[in-house]
């Protein structure tokens, strides 16, 4: 979630309050503009990405590729079945999602200071984004095989590998909703259009924080697009 509040990139840009501003009703009653097709377009893309993920899985390998519609109900058959939850495969997510929390608050580089928040104060973002980058899979090429595992096992891992990654965005997602009621959290305005589905999926919470991890700055982009390099 938190989409519209996120910071734009990995090294850690500082995340702004919301470009979503309530109009006014006849009468004067609030009334939240949305982004993304409101709730309804909220709730479509948490609940088919995942099978986005799964089509094309299915609808290109080693088995062929889906060139035209006619072909994609033959290329779909023929895809080889596996198994979408794997323990190894969730270990590993969870490993890569710890490596880059640790290198986020742990590397040098200079810290920056973000947006003045409505209390006056400024929080810090570490700059440290492309250095966390190469370590990372430097960590990957060597680490594998410290578990008995080839860097190719990621390949072959690949669908229980979105599972376990799909599995963990929606833990971190529910946690940090969660804490958003807690008193004295400091909310998104974007966040607070009272429609639980869109809530959810814009984001809350301002800046869900553990410590000086920042979860918005880190997770939009450092494990996900590492991660994606690692696949490729």
């Amino acid at each position: 979630p938190a989409r519209s509040q996120s910071p734009s990139r990995a090294g850690g840009s500082t995340p702004a309050t919301s470009s979503t501003k309530p109009a006014r009703k006849a009468g004067g009653k609030p009334q939240p503009e949305y982004e993304f097709g409101g709730p309804a377009g909220a709730a479509g893309v948490m609940l088919l990405l995942p099978l986005v993920i799964g089509f094309l899985y299915a609808g290109c390998g080693k088995h062929g590729c889906i060139r035209l519609p006619e072909d994609a109900l033959d290329v779909l058959a023929a895809a080889p079945l596996a198994p979408l939850w794997d323990w190894t495969a969730a270990a590993v997510v969870a490993g890569w999602t710890a490596l880059h929390f640790l290198l986020y608050v742990a590397l040098p580089g200079p810290r920056v200071e973000g947006v003045v928040l409505a209390d006056g104060s400024r929080l810090k973002y570490p700059m440290n984004g492309h250095l966390a980058f190469w370590l990372s899979l430097a960590g990957f090429w060597h680490g594998l095989p410290l578990l008995g595992c080839k860097q190719s096992w990621v390949y072959d891992a690949y669908l229980p590998l979105a599972t376990a990654a799909c599995a963990l965005s929606v833990a971190l997602s529910v946690w940090s909703h969660a804490l958003s009621y807690l008193p004295n959290t400091p909310l998104a305005e974007g966040g607070q259009t009272g429609n639980p589905v869109y809530d959810f999926f814009i984001g809350r919470p301002l800046n869900p924080r553990i410590g000086s991890l920042d979860l918005k700055a880190c997770c939009e982009l450092r494990p996900g697009l590492g991660g994606w390099a690692v696949l490729n």
